[in-house]
């Protein structure tokens, strides 16, 4: 059996998922097989991730709970923007990521991407 994994979608329809470092980048390598290729924000995103602990650090010098991922227009008009934005938590000594899927982005896209790590996605609103 499966496990759920929650996707909480808030007020402006952006999906949001909350994994271990390493899942968050499994995830993401995934979505980009799926995609076809690798874009900009998620090749940004993996790498914040990647250094986790030096991200994390500058957004608590920050203030800032988000780390918003830095996106070309080109590609947001041609509606290439997966990752909107990546939260990096330390809880009882875990390294959490929340990734902030834009959007835009096809659901199902994340849906699947999630299913293919394991997980069977749940969406709470």
């Amino acid at each position: 059996m499966l496990m759920e994994l929650l996707v909480r979608e808030d007020m402006a329809k952006y999906l949001h998922v909350r994994l271990s470092v390493d899942e968050a980048l499994k995830l993401l390598n995934i979505l980009t097989d799926i995609y076809g290729r690798e874009v900009k924000d998620v090749k940004e995103a993996k790498r914040i991730i990647e250094n986790f602990d030096v991200f994390f650090d500058v957004a608590r010098k920050k203030f800032k709970s988000y780390l918003v991922i830095p996106h070309d227009v080109s590609d947001m008009i041609r509606g290439e923007v997966i990752v909107d934005k990546v939260r990096l938590v330390k809880e009882d000594n875990r390294k959490i990521v929340e990734l902030v899927f834009d959007r835009r982005v096809n659901r199902e896209l994340i849906l699947e991407s999630i299913k293919r790590l394991g997980y069977t996605p749940k969406i709470v609103k």
